[in-house]
This record gives structure tokens, C-alpha cells and sequence, in this order.
């Protein structure tokens, strides 16, 4: 049994309609319209569905310099 399943969410590449399955914290599988017994499921309506974005980009000359 899954512990996550993540239903209709469009992923980056462009493709609709996927689910994401998610087993002991990781993604077990990513696959079109799949349906399996969860804990939990959450339909995400179509939305998009990324990683976090974390930008750690920063100019060292006016962060722990001098002017």
C-alpha cells in the first residue's frame, strides 16, 4: 500500500493527467492515471507539480565583503 498518491497533476515536461506514488517518504512511481490503494490521495486538480526551487546564487563581493 502506498502512503501517498498524488492523482491528475501536470508534471514540468508538460504531461497531464499523472499520478505520483509515494512509498516510505520516496517515489515509488510516476504514471498516467494509475490507481492504487493509498493512505492518502489528493487529486491535484491539474496543477503543476516541480521540486522546491532554492536559488543559491549571491555575490560574495557585497555579501561578506567590505563595501
Amino acid at each position: 500500500m502506498l502512503d501517498l498518491l498524488l492523482a491528475n497533476a501536470t508534471l514540468p515536461d508538460g504531461r497531464t493527467g499523472m499520478s505520483i506514488a509515494v512509498r516510505d517518504g520516496r517515489i515509488a512511481e510516476v504514471a498516467e492515471g494509475l490507481a492504487a490503494p493509498a493512505g492518502e490521495t489528493v487529486d491535484a486538480g491539474g496543477l503543476l507539480v516541480a521540486p522546491p526551487f532554492c536559488d543559491a546564487h549571491f555575490h560574495m563581493d557585497a555579501v561578506l565583503s567590505y563595501g
